[in-house]
């Protein structure tokens, strides 16, 4: 597979494959440390040793190579370690379709705070607070399509499960490991919020028809934790006895699922796992306390502490953040009465919003598409619940802004470039070269609608992107990502349709409405009508509609002080914009190119 990663362009670690120690040797000096050393074959997910030094390398290697693994580990990969957070995408894959399955985080290494040896899994939740909707995105077409097209290319297409497993690196995803199954214990989060037919599925991949298919999920959490023998991975004692498993399994959104367990008088166990659910919120750190069987002698091993979700530095930079907003009630209710962010779940977030905000990230750091040498990251919150609403309200005055099911606001290291811009509507007076495009669209009307998906809209959707951003992260969404971009919101969203005097289609506004304003999340138009500035007459027609609704903003979110694809929004005065002391109006010398080719 490392090959076939250098042959199409697949991003992943260094690597060299080894079958001896001189081989092996040689590398790791020329690589340096840390490195990881892999059995090539099949080793329950315990053959991998990430080595911090040469030394631990080069003994790695000596163990496999003496037959620590068996036959897996006849011959190693040693590869450079990458640095980041890991993860999982998983599809299916019908020789040429890719359907993505819903998101889930496993964590192999057997002691709390990812200390110990690795095992095959100790626990997973889903979905991952991690693979955003972007990165799920990126991880699609930078490393599975061009895998899946490398190997039908190749006379051999493959058709079945696919999962990947990722390190999100400041480089963005790279590839690890390819596996031709569900993950243990993936699976046992991912299938229990599959509502569609599994079979189905199943057998639309084998038949080559996973092109029109389409998967339903649970908006449910699922977590699972695996209780081991004490000793495991190593030498543990066998036989011993279960107890609590038929109270275990009594409890509602409780499921407990064997894995090497006999039944005789009582249950015996290698291992087994607990799974709870819980509608609509964030990750506990573990199933009830009630959930988890024991042993009378106690000797058992489980990790409750690997939902957190959130890594020390990122919820360092968490909370840095949050103490930048002006709106202290906000950095009260998303630190549920005041406990400081690191000593929480995130589960715990939304509480005092009434489900409000279920869980905050941190997404990985990538390449910004506005400022050329610079890194992106944001922190993010899922909207949910019935007082979403209420929460988006004080987090967009904070300075944050929504995509699908989530509020984000930029937390990019070194650069605070990014400020929300929202303009004052009563205020506001066209300026000439407005006037101007507005006498350019005079026979444009404005619809506002549901916000539906309708075929016309998606296919200029795609018109726009092909013409205007075609090296886009969004560029390759098909119809279920564009029906997400309209449909999937916690809060109360609309579409503004716009036609030409003619009837045709020239553009559209996903808009919401909020407490104190209406907020614009994405517009697109008709690429051929780019000399009428469309998309600065779609802002015009939303200050009217705005000012007719006796709002006092329309926020434009996020504006760069001279990067040029932003800033038109400085056209539209005045405008404020948000930083450390709140909202201000933006300097009448700052900002404002022409508005001609928007």
């Amino acid at each position: 597979m490392k090959d076939l990663c250098a042959r199409y362009g697949v991003p992943t670690a260094a690597y060299r494959r080894v079958a001896s120690l001189a081989e092996a040797e040689a590398f790791i000096a020329e690589q340096g440390a840390p490195v990881v050393v892999k059995a090539d074959g099949l080793a329950a997910g315990k053959g991998v040793v990430l080595a911090a030094t040469e030394d631990e390398a080069l003994n790695a290697a000596r163990d496999a190579l003496d037959g620590a693994f068996g036959k897996a580990g006849a011959e190693l990969v040693i590869e450079e370690m990458l640095v980041g957070e890991e993860a999982s995408y998983f599809a299916l894959i019908d020789g040429e379709t890719v359907l993505p399955l819903e998101t889930a985080q496993d964590h192999k290494a057997v002691g709390e705070g990812d200390t110990g040896p690795n095992t095959g899994g100790m626990g997973a939740y889903s979905p991952a607070p991690a693979m955003t909707p972007a990165l799920c995105e990126e991880a699609r077409e930078r490393i599975v399509e061009p895998l899946v097209r490398g190997l039908a290319e190749d006379g051999t297409p493959y058709t079945g499960v696919f999962y990947a497993g990722l390190m999100l690196t400041a480089d963005g995803p790279k590839l690890l490991e390819v596996n031709a199954r569900f993950g243990d214990p993936e699976c046992q989060v991912l299938v229990p919020r599959l509502k569609s037919d599994l079979l189905a599925a199943l057998m639309a991949a084998h038949d080559g028809e996973l092109k029109d298919f389409d998967l339903r999920w649970s908006d449910e959490v699922a977590l699972c934790v695996v209780l081991a023998t004490k000793g495991y991975p190593g030498a543990y004692e066998k036989g011993s006895t279960i107890r609590g498993i038929d109270a275990a399994e009594a409890l509602r959104d409780v499921t407990v699922f064997h894995a090497g367990t006999a039944r005789g008088d009582a249950w015996h166990r290698r291992r087994r796992r607990a799974r709870a659910r819980r509608h609509g919120a964030g990750h506990d750190a573990s199933p009830p306390p009630r959930a988890w069987p024991t042993t009378p002698s106690g000797g058992s091993t489980g990790r409750k502490d690997f939902a957190a979700g959130i890594s020390a530095g990122a919820r360092s930079e968490l909370n840095r953040l949050l103490g930048e907003l002006r709106h202290r009630p906000i950095i009260e209710r998303m630190t549920s009465e005041n406990r400081p962010l690191e000593r929480q779940a995130p589960a715990r977030a939304g509480a005092p919003f009434g489900g409000g905000l279920s869980f905050l990230g941190v997404t990985p750091l990538r390449r910004c598409p506005y400022l050329p040498g610079r890194r992106e990251r944001s922190i993010v919150t899922a909207l949910a619940g019935p007082r979403a609403d209420l929460a988006y309200d004080e987090m967009l005055r904070g300075g944050f802004r929504r995509s699908h099911l989530a509020a984000y606001r930029p937390a990019c290291p070194g650069c605070r470039a990014c400020v929300s811009a929202r303009v004052c509507v009563n205020a506001f007076t066209p300026s000439r070269s407005l006037r101007r495009v507005i006498a350019r669209n005079a026979g444009v009307t404005m619809s506002v609608m549901p916000a539906l998906a309708r075929p016309d809209h998606h296919a200029l959707f795609q018109r726009y992107l092909a013409a205007r951003h075609p090296d886009g992260t969004m560029a390759s969404m098909g119809r279920e990502g564009y029906g997400a971009l309209v449909e999937e919101s916690a809060v109360e969203t609309r579409l503004a349709e716009f036609r030409s005097s003619g009837g045709r289609l020239y553009g559209v506004c996903v808009f919401d409405i909020v407490a104190d304003g209406l907020s614009a999340v994405y517009s697109f138009y008709e690429p051929l009508r780019v000399k009428d500035s469309p998309g600065s007459y779609m802002i015009l027609s939303l200050l009217g509609d705005a000012r007719e609704r006796a709002l006092p903003y329309l926020y434009l979110g996020y504006w760069i002080d001279g990067c040029d694809k932003m800033d038109y929004k400085a056209r539209f005065r005045p405008l404020e914009v948000h930083g450390a002391d709140g909202w201000t109006i933006l300097d009448a010398r700052e900002g404002g190119q022409d508005v001609s080719n928007h």
